[in-house]
């Protein structure tokens, strides 16, 4: 019960820093970019939550369940990570690329303004690198490992933040700036976690 409680904190906590920091964050960026640059941005990432939820196939929440269900073999366990993990990469892959393909077509036919083309291409890695993000979830809960699960939403929305302000403020790159500070956030704390959990690069079996 105590665990269940800790765990639960740990969520609430960073679930709730997560919407303080989001909200700060849209405000800073419609003060900065003005309404004209906040369209822009919507247009460019409108389709990346489609993308993201109909190419994951439910994996965040597959790799909870299956991953509860052995219990206390951390061998198993690790195993499956590191497959679920690379089915991820698999499936990010596609809908990127996927997304990079329809981007021309959408910009200069559905949006018309070809413009738009560039950083709609750029945003297709935010598609994969948020099926990665979330499969980590999904494989941090599974292990119930809720102080992870908790640092990991943390620090995105962090570094979404600092790096927005140091692209969009100070560099002035504006939407592009934007853009660039949305892609990277769910990638340094992925590759923060990958330093700390190997295994889940290495696709072997459980012995």
């Amino acid at each position: 019960l105590r665990a269940t409680l800790k765990g639960g904190t740990y969520l609430i906590g960073s679930l709730i820093l997560v919407k303080l920091f989001s909200v700060i964050y849209t405000a800073i960026l419609a003060r900065t970019l003005g309404p004209l640059g906040m369209g822009t941005l919507s247009l460019v990432t409108i389709l990346v939550p489609w993308f993201v939820s109909f190419s994951s196939f439910s994996l965040q929440t597959v790799a909870t369940q299956l991953l509860s269900r052995y219990g206390t073999d951390v061998a198993k366990q690790r195993v499956l990570s590191s497959r679920l993990f690379y089915l991820t990469i698999f499936l990010g892959f596609s809908a990127a690329f996927l997304h990079a393909l329809v981007a021309p077509f959408v910009s200069a036919h559905i949006f018309h303004d070809s413009s738009l083309t560039h950083p709609m291409l750029i945003i297709s890695a935010l598609i994969f690198l948020s099926l990665l993000f979330n499969t980590l979830l999904g494989i941090q809960r599974g292990l119930k490992r809720f102080k992870s699960y908790a640092y990991l939403e943390f620090f995105r929305q962090a570094f979404l933040i600092v790096l927005g302000i140091i692209f969009v403020v100070f560099l002035n790159y504006s939407v592009d700036g934007a853009i660039y500070a949305l892609v990277l956030s769910p990638l340094i704390p992925i590759l923060l976690f990958l330093s700390r959990f190997p295994f889940l690069l290495e696709f072997g079996s459980a012995k």
